[in-house]
């Protein structure tokens, strides 16, 4: 270096004032303030990541909707500026529909009047229609109490039943950065549809094949218990269709012809044998051999009242319809009495087989 440019170089060093020890470039300092983060986990009460659900979140001082990733999680990473608490809230559910993990469930509220119950309607159908998580958040409901002693079984009701659900959306918990908390939704399941074949004696059917659409195209042979399903069918489905087709007859065997052993010289009158002139047992042809049905969900009315009995005897072959008359309805319930209760005090009267065709229409 040159005198002259040595002279410049110490120049510019006395005018910064940095002595001759320091570069310039590091007057660049590092931020040494602290970040903070939060991380929300949300599984329904199966355990299954609740994917479905939109937690709001509010820290530092902004409000976003979260979007949760395929295990139900979402985090903020590292930039949050404030350490103060954050605020959940999941504003899309009712408060009895969420709670922290660790926390009791919450009862439902029946803080508002529901539709009344419409022709066909069920509680799996009217929560859905509301925007429940599942029909438990008006079945539980304590409000709801009194109807159910006369409704023990959720989807089947009467017209223009009243019943009350929750309102509230209002519900949120403050919760300490820095740390994952967990959340439970009530599980969203979708219901299922449960049919049993039986034959005229009430009995399980076996080997009945069926094929079902309309709400869903499925199909399948019924076993022992006659039973067959169809799951996770959408609640607001009214009607489907069912065909039935039923087993073959058991094919007959034919006896065969036995050779008679006589004696030599045979005897006379020669001896009659029973076995000679058994005829082969008949070959039974059924009266049909397609058997359809329309279906009606979840529109069965509740047991405990005339039209409940009366669907049932329908749907069980011992009523032609529930506008039956007065006369054919005493008929229809003697021959039940008599064939499928063996009782030889036959009242005719439906208050008398009322539970029992309850019993055997929900476990044949």
């Amino acid at each position: 270096m040159s005198s002259k440019n040595k002279e410049k170089a110490e120049a510019t060093r006395d005018d910064l004032g940095s002595g001759g020890s320091k570069d310039v470039g590091t007057s660049v300092q590092k931020c040494d303030k602290t970040k903070h983060w939060i991380r929300i986990v949300v599984t329904d009460a199966d355990g299954k990541p609740g994917r479905d659900v939109k937690p709001t979140l509010q820290a530092d001082g902004s409000t976003i909707s979260v979007t949760l990733d395929k295990k139900g999680k979402y985090d903020t990473k590292k930039v949050l500026d404030s350490a103060a608490d954050a605020k959940i809230t999941f504003p899309d559910l009712f408060n009895c529909d969420w709670w922290p993990d660790g926390g009791t469930e919450p009862a439902p509220q029946g803080e508002k009047d529901l539709p009344p119950v419409a022709d066909g309607d069920c509680a799996v159908r009217m929560a859905a229609a509301a925007g429940y998580r599942s029909y438990h958040d008006i079945w539980d409901a304590a409000e709801n109490t009194a109807i159910k002693k006369d409704r023990p079984v959720a989807n089947s009701l009467l017209k223009d039943d009243a019943f009350k659900g929750p309102e509230k959306k209002d519900k949120s918990v403050t919760k300490a950065v820095d740390k994952e908390w967990k959340f439970i939704v009530r599980a969203l399941k979708k219901p299922k549809l449960r049919v049993v074949i039986v034959d005229k004696d009430l009995k399980p059917w076996e080997g009945v094949a069926w094929a079902i659409t309309g709400i869903d195209t499925k199909k399948g042979k019924t076993g022992a218990t006659g039973l067959f399903e169809v799951a996770e069918i959408d609640p607001s489905a009214t009607a489907g269709a069912l065909m039935l087709t039923p087993p073959p007859p058991e094919k007959q065997k034919k006896k065969k012809a036995k050779a008679a052993k006589l004696p030599d010289p045979p005897p006379y009158p020669l001896p009659i044998n029973p076995d000679d002139f058994e005829e082969d047992a008949p070959t039974v042809t059924p009266l049909a051999t397609k058997i359809d049905f329309d279906l009606k969900i979840g529109s069965l009315p509740a047991h405990k009242d005339k039209t409940g009995t009366l669907a049932r005897m329908h749907n069980l072959a011992y009523l032609e319809g529930v506008t039956a008359s007065d006369d054919d309805v005493k008929r229809c319930v003697v021959a039940y009495q008599k064939e499928i209760l063996k009782q030889k005090n036959l009242s005719g009267a439906v208050a008398d087989i009322k539970e029992d065709i309850e019993t055997r229409y929900t476990k044949p």
